[in-house]
């Protein structure tokens, strides 16, 4: 199996559903959102395959894929902080390292 390299890795928090989060864990191999940087959003894939699924309330540092790197890699740098999305706010990360091509 080929394994996705990510461009980032983050600590990836989901939000409680009680504080207005999702209601389940995330599928077990990766997680199709958006992150929210600068008020846009980008698609991304938050890989799971190596650690499994994440539950609401949780925290977990992942390497994170996205759709065009390009579009997002002026505003990434070591600290910044991002929000993920699904349809509203379930998330939010911070950027721990970027891994260069």
């Amino acid at each position: 199996m080929n394994q996705v390299k990510p461009d980032i890795i983050a600590d990836v928090q989901l939000i409680r559903p009680e504080d207005g989060g999702r209601f389940s864990a995330t599928p077990d191999d990766f997680f199709a959102c958006s992150l929210i940087i600068n008020e846009i959003k980008y698609d991304c894939r938050i890989i799971l395959d190596c650690t499994g699924r994440l539950h609401p309330g949780e925290e977990r540092r992942l390497g994170i894929k996205f759709l065009n790197p390009n579009l997002v890699a002026s505003y990434i740098s070591v600290g910044s902080l991002f929000q993920v999305w699904d349809g509203k706010v379930i998330g939010n990360c911070t950027v721990v390292k970027i891994i260069e091509t």
